[in-house]
């Protein structure tokens, strides 16, 4: 199974670290697109649920629970990050 996390709407060209698990991941210059609704999407192999931690430079970390097979999706916000864990299908445009 995985673990998949999705940047969604609101991002105009930041940098996102995703801490998942302890391995840290950088979306480098995440842009919101018009046409399918998501800036970026991180897939990683999950056998159990794993922490994820996601940033804006300069913004508190905000901390989610992700179990196999759920989507998290990250919407950009005027505070930083704003997030929802889906457990069933996710769709975006």
């Amino acid at each position: 199974m995985s673990v998949t996390v999705v940047l969604a709407d609101g991002f105009d060209g930041a940098d996102v670290e995703l801490t998942v698990d302890g391995r840290t991941h950088v979306l480098k210059a995440a842009r919101t697109s018009g046409l399918t609704g998501m800036a970026d999407e991180l897939v990683v192999d999950a056998a159990a649920p794993v922490e994820v931690s996601a940033r804006l430079a300069g913004t508190v970390p905000a901390a989610y629970t992700v179990p196999p097979g759920a989507t998290l999706v990250l919407n950009r916000t005027a505070d930083g990050l704003s997030g929802r864990v889906h457990t069933g299908p996710v769709g975006f445009g």
